[in-house]
This record gives structure tokens, sequence and C-alpha cells, in this order.
């Protein structure tokens, strides 16, 4: 099965993530989602004597934001990210290829660098949240494709690219995506990144272009983080987005 394939096959239904790599039910934690919305957009105001509600402290409250992360081999920079409606990736030439949403559905992406001093590192993984109250409920996770190819040629794989390959180059540009339900990316957005290496480098020469980046299982992306997860030093906020 070549690369292209298992990135792209199968559909998705309402509910779960849209991605590249294929299909992740993330249902229930859409759910909870969002009744938590309707619930605290539908809770009424205190009555006059009543005592105040608890207040939540949120779980991102006194916790560093940095569009940098390392674990001292490997450096990732966050240079953008956005929610819109297509997602553009593997730039070659004056083309480029492009991913729509879909219905009902957007797009959260992330343009970034990676460096490392080895040859073939694990790439970090990425996830997206929603901000609960005092958790970080998963939405989905991105899925690593390049930003760019130095020409045509190596795009379909008849010359090698240097610059999208660690051994030769000091770093390389990636674009990231995950497709979700419009209804879930209202509350408070939150790009996470773990230092599990959850992707791992393979070669297809069948497939264009012929090297991806194929994900595995990044269990540290937890379904819901707290902020004691997020001071632990493996996982760290890249970005609010919204």
């Amino acid at each position: 099965m070549s690369i292209l394939t298992k990135m792209t096959q199968g559909l998705c239904l309402f509910g779960m993530t849209v991605s590249l790599s294929g299909c992740t039910s993330i249902a229930g934690g859409l759910d909870q989602l969002s009744a938590m919305l309707k619930a605290g957009a539908s809770q009424p105001s205190a009555a006059e004597g009543e005592g105040q509600p608890e207040k939540v402290e949120p779980a991102s409250a006194g916790i560093d934001i940095s569009p940098r992360f390392s674990d001292g081999e490997t450096t990732l920079m966050l240079n953008a990210a956005a929610i819109s409606d297509v997602w553009h990736f593997d730039q070659h030439g004056v083309e480029r290829s492009k991913v729509e949403a879909g219905k009902d559905k957007r797009f959260v992406t992330a343009e970034l660098a990676v460096s490392s001093i080895k040859d073939n590192p694990a790439l970090f993984g990425v996830g997206l949240y929603a901000e609960a109250g005092a958790t970080l409920t998963l939405l989905g996770k991105l899925d690593y494709r390049f930003a760019r190819w130095r020409e045509v040629a190596t795009f379909y794989g008849n010359l090698e690219d240097n610059q999208n390959d660690f051994s030769r180059s000091a770093n390389v540009q990636f674009s990231l995506g995950v497709a979700l339900p419009q209804q879930v990316l209202k509350a408070p957005l939150y790009l996470v990144v773990t230092r599990e290496g959850c992707y791992q480098r393979q070669t297809d020469h069948a497939s264009r272009p012929p090297i991806a980046y194929l994900p595995g299982t990044c269990a540290s992306l937890k379904p819901s983080l707290s902020a004691a997860d997020l001071k632990g030093g493996s996982l760290s906020i890249l970005k609010r987005i919204n």
C-alpha cells in the first residue's frame, strides 16, 4: 500500500477528525466539549443575594506559551497558525497541493520549522485542544506534510531534495493540518506539542511525493490534559489560536 493510499484511505463521519493519515474518532471528546459550551452559554447569573458559583481555574492559567519547543536534540519553531477552509502544502514550482475541509468543517493549520542534530529524527506530536474549564480536551492530532520542494523533479522523486532531508539541511519546513467540525472551534483553542516522537519518515517511490512522515499512536497527547500535565516538561503550549 502506497504512502498516499495510507494517508487518504477512508471517509470520515461527522464527529471524527479528518486528516490525510485517516480518520480518528473523537466523538466522545467533541460531545463532551459541546455539552460544556452549551452549559456555559445557558448558565443563569446568580440572583441578588445568592452566592456566586465557585470560579474554576482554566487549565492554561499560569502556563507559559512559547512557539519554540526542544528536547535537547530536536527543536520545533512555530511560525504561523490559522483556521481556514483549505490546507495548502507540498509547493513545487508554481503548483502546490491542497485539501478542502468540506461542509461545516474547517482546517486548523500550522507552519513550522524543525531542526535536529539527528539525521532521521522522529517528529514531535502536535495536538489541537479546546479549553473547557480546568481541562484541555483533545479535538485532533495534526498531520505533517512538507511545506515545499526545491523543484518539480524533487516532488516527483526524480531528484533528491536536500532541503527536506535532516541529514543534509539545518532545518526542514513543514505544514501541519487537521479538519474539524466548525462548531467545536468556537472554544479557546491551543496547539500543544509533546516531546514524544510520534511521526516517522517513510519512503515509497510509487507515491508523489515519495517521502512522508506517518503518525504513530502519540499516546502522550491524551484525550484530556490538566494543568499538572502541562507543567511536567513533556508537553508545552505553542500557541492560543482564538
